[in-house]
This record gives structure tokens, sequence and C-alpha cells, in this order.
């Protein structure tokens, strides 16, 4: 995955001003913030104005998107939105974020190819992640089924399951 990461860290660091969308698509489960097929925009905007300001507020879907609006504005910032379904979401989401021309990113990620593809922009095309190798979904497996055994547990444990 070292190739993967190195791709997304070029495309994270780029040189331009300009916000910029790097959308990856494959299997769900590739990074840590989930939007998912149930997209909730209040939810969504309630999310962020306690990552921007600290606190939760209750106030109107219009009010929650000016602060975060606001909160974003002048600000260097990296928004990670994980497995987006909709062009429609995204179309809601992307009017809270402000284009400042301050090197902003969003990391987009999604299973579906055509929504990768609505977001991106001609210098960045999605990134397609691939599966990972036999090998590596095996140690990925049992360093979670395991983590917290002994190593003659493990070991044991690896030997039986291989049989």
């Amino acid at each position: 995955m070292e190739d993967d990461f190195n791709t997304i860290l070029d495309r994270l660091t780029t040189q331009t001003d300009e916000l910029t969308v790097i959308p990856i698509f494959g299997m769900g489960g590739i990074a840590w913030v989930t939007i998912s097929q149930e997209y909730n925009e209040r939810q969504m905007l309630l999310e962020l104005v306690s990552s921007i300001t600290g606190s939760k507020q209750e106030t109107s879907d219009d009010e929650l998107m000016e602060i975060v609006y606001r909160g974003l504005k002048g600000r260097r910032f990296l928004i990670v939105v994980d497995d987006i379904w909709s062009t429609k979401a995204w179309d809601q989401m992307q009017r809270t974020f402000p284009n400042d021309d301050n090197r902003s990113r969003i990391l987009l990620t999604t299973r579906l190819k055509y929504a990768a593809d609505y977001v991106s922009c001609p210098d960045f095309p999605p990134h397609s992640k691939s599966f990972l190798s036999l090998e590596d979904s095996w140690n990925l497996f049992t360093e979670k089924l395991f983590k917290n055994c002994n190593i003659r547990q493990f070991e044991i444990a690896k030997k039986r399951l291989r049989i």
C-alpha cells in the first residue's frame, strides 16, 4: 500500500493554491470517517460544526452551514469525507467549503467510480484503490483477530486456521 500512500500524499501536497478534491474509489473501509449510503446533511453539518468550534450547536441547517463556512473561511483545512454514495450528497456538502486559494484539501472516498469522476478535476483524476494482496489480507485479519494473544497462542491459532 506504500505506492497508494505516496500517490495520495503527492496529491495532498501539490503546489496548487486552489481548493482541491482528491477522490479515491474502491472497496469500503479504506478511510476513517463515514458519510455512507444514508446521507444525513444535518448530521454531517453538526459534526463539522463540532470539529470547528469544539461544541455542538442546535440551530437550523442554514445557520449550521453558515457556521461551517465562516469557521473555515480564511483557514487552511483538510477535510476527509469517507464513503460518499451520491453526487447529490456531494453537491449539498461542497457549498459549505470556501475556496480561498490557500491550499486547502478535501480527501473523498467512495465505492462508486461515477461519484469519484463527478468530484474530480482534470489535474486530479480519481485514484483507484486496489484490494490487498492475499498475504496482506491475511496479515491484517490475524493482527486484528489475535492482537491480545501472546505469541505462542497466536502461532497455534495461525497453524489451525491454515489447515
